[in-house]
């Protein structure tokens, strides 16, 4: 169902003058998909389940010399990314558990100052393939530290917002037919391990290039790591405890053959 929709979805964006936001077979469309992908969400991931992202970074030779850091033990770390309601925009949060479940490699090559941007190299994603469609709400705007996806169409290049970018990449901006049209967003930076993320994020964004960034400054991207939250209980503090997802189909299927 879901590629079906997704399929027609897409051919009704590429229509001359279909704003897609307001044309009622574009809103008909989009509103088919969104329900069909929130099914195959809670079928793939899991229902009523939270998820975060950790993102494993290596730093380069460059952004570890100015910040005087250790290459031998500082120059990996890591930060986290909370995925919005996948009840908001479950297009948008699909796509990206997605490239986090097939990830193959990636790394941050471009440090503007409104965005730190990511490419990404995944098997959901082969060929470039990117959103079906600016998917947004309203309820989940372009506020500072907040996740998206580079691109219009988006994807699958996504950034980090290091200001708020509600005029930059919210509704209506980046062209001039489609007053609607924004960036679709997945996330935001967790707020329980702010101030980790933060020196992070500082760190990446003290790489000694402005812009597109060459090859050697570009700050990699090993690992993705799907997290939710443990039944089993929590951590130090009265905090959750966060491990990484296995997939509930196949923990199913495995019940099921003993």
């Amino acid at each position: 169902k879901v590629q079906e929709w997704d399929a027609k979805v897409r051919a009704r964006k590429a229509t001359k003058g279909a704003i897609m936001e307001t044309d009622p077979q574009g809103l008909e469309l989009t509103e088919n998909l969104q329900s069909a992908t929130l099914d195959l969400l809670k079928h793939r991931y899991g229902k009523d389940t939270k998820f975060r992202v950790r993102v494993d970074v290596v730093y380069p030779q460059s952004v570890l010399q100015a910040n005087h850091m250790n290459a031998e033990d500082q120059n990996k770390d890591y930060f986290t990314i909370e995925v919005a309601p996948m009840e908001l925009i479950p297009c948008s949060v699909f796509y990206f558990l997605e490239m986090v479940r097939t990830y193959q490699s990636g790394s941050f090559h471009r440090n503007a100052g409104h965005v730190l941007q990511a490419q990404a190299k995944t098997e959901a994603t082969h060929g470039h393939k990117s959103m079906p469609f600016q998917e947004y709400s309203a309820y989940y705007p372009h506020a500072k530290y907040t996740t998206g996806y580079a691109g219009r169409p988006s994807g699958p290049g996504w950034y980090v917002s290091i200001q708020d970018n509600t005029r930059n990449h919210g509704p209506g901006t980046q062209q001039d037919h489609n007053p609607y049209e924004a960036d679709s967003l997945f996330g935001k930076l967790t707020e329980d391990d702010m101030e980790h993320n933060l020196r992070v994020i500082n760190a990446i964004h003290s790489v000694p290039q402005k812009g597109w960034l060459d090859k050697e400054n570009h700050i990699q991207i090993p690992k993705l790591t799907l997290l939710v939250q443990s039944s089993s209980g929590g951590g130090g503090n009265g905090t959750p405890l966060w491990i990484p997802w296995k997939s509930p189909v196949a923990s199913s299927s495995s019940s099921s053959s003993q």
